[in-house]
C-alpha cells in the first residue's frame, strides 16, 4: 500500500471517530465543552485568578449581565460631575440636595451601610459642602496634590464612631470614574474593599514583594501595593480592573488567602 494511501486511510478513520464522538455529545454536553474556552485563567501553581486584560474583559461582562445596580448612583455621579466641571449651575439649595441625593445614592446601591448609626449620611454629605465646588474637584482630579484630603476626610469617623473606609473610596472612585470617561483620572482611587484586601498577601507574595498585612488598613498603603503587584504582573490593566476581577472570584471567601 502506498504512504500516501496509509495517510489517508489513517485521517478518514481519526475524522471518523471524531464524528462519532460528536455524535454521541448530546446539546448539553456541547454547550458545556464548548463553555470552556471562557473560562477564567488561573496561575495553575496556587489556585490564584490571573491578572489579565482577558479575564479582566470575561469578568466586567459577566458583572454587567448580573449586575443588580440600578443606576441611580450612575445618575446622580454624572449629575453632580456637570456642576463640579461648570457645565450646569444650580441653586446653592439644590446642590446641597444633590450631594445628599448622591451619598444616599451610593451607599445604597454598594451596601456601605453609612447610615447605620442613623447619622452617616448627613455628616457627611455636610463634609462634602465643606469643600468648595473648585476644591472637590481638585481633590478628585488630583489626590496625590492634595494627599488624598478628600478620601481621608470621609474616612474618618463619624459621631457614632463607626469608620466608612468603603464608601469614602467608592464616593471617589465613582465620581472620578463618570466624570474622567476616557481620561487616566478616570482610575485615580482603587475601591477600599475587605475582600480585595484579604487578597492582597497572596498575590504580593507570589510577585515577591514585601507587604504588612496590618497596614492595608490604611488606603494609601492599600493603593500602593495594589499598583505594585499590577506592575510586577505585567498585566496592562486598571485599578478598577484589578478590584473587580479579584472581588469577582474571591468574594464570600471571606478570610485572606493561603498560597
Amino acid at each position: 500500500m502506498k504512504e500516501s494511501t496509509v495517510i489517508g486511510y489513517i485521517h478518514y478513520t481519526i475524522t471518523r471517530c471524531h464524528k462519532k464522538e460528536s455524535i454521541k455529545m448530546n446539546r448539553i454536553e456541547r454547550e458545556e465543552k464548548d463553555s470552556k474556552e471562557y473560562y477564567l485563567q488561573y496561575y495553575s501553581d496556587n489556585g490564584l485568578v490571573e491578572l489579565s486584560r482577558e479575564n479582566v474583559a470575561k469578568v466586567e461582562a459577566m458583572i454587567h449581565f448580573n449586575s443588580s445596580y440600578s443606576g441611580e448612583f450612575k445618575k446622580k455621579c454624572e449629575e453632580l460631575s456637570d456642576v463640579l466641571l461648570e457645565k450646569k449651575k444650580i441653586k446653592k439649595e439644590e446642590y446641597k440636595e444633590l450631594i445628599m441625593s448622591t451619598v444616599i445614592a451610593i451607599d445604597n446601591e454598594n451596601s456601605t451601610h453609612l447610615n447605620s448609626d442613623k447619622v452617616g449620611r448627613s455628616e457627611i454629605t455636610e463634609r462634602l459642602l465643606s469643600l468648595s465646588k473648585s476644591e472637590m474637584l481638585r481633590c478628585l482630579k488630583n489626590p496625590k496634590e492634595t494627599n488624598y484630603r478628600l478620601f481621608y476626610m470621609l474616612e474618618k469617623d463619624t459621631s457614632k464612631n463607626r469608620n466608612n473606609p468603603s464608601f469614602a473610596s467608592k464616593f471617589c472612585h465613582y465620581m472620578c470614574f463618570y466624570m474622567f470617561r476616557g481620561n487616566k483620572e478616570q482610575d485615580n482611587f482603587s475601591i477600599y474593599d475587605s475582600v480585595v484586601r484579604n487578597a492582597l498577601p497572596a498575590y504580593a507574595k507570589y510577585y515577591g514583594i514585601e507587604i504588612n498585612k496590618k497596614e492595608l488598613t490604611d488606603y494609601l498603603y492599600y493603593q500602593t501595593k495594589i499598583d505594585a503587584i499590577i506592575k510586577k504582573s505585567g498585566a496592562k490593566i486598571s485599578r478598577n480592573g484589578f478590584d473587580h476581577l479579584i472581588w469577582y472570584t474571591c468574594k464570600g471567601k471571606n478570610k485572606e488567602i493561603n498560597i
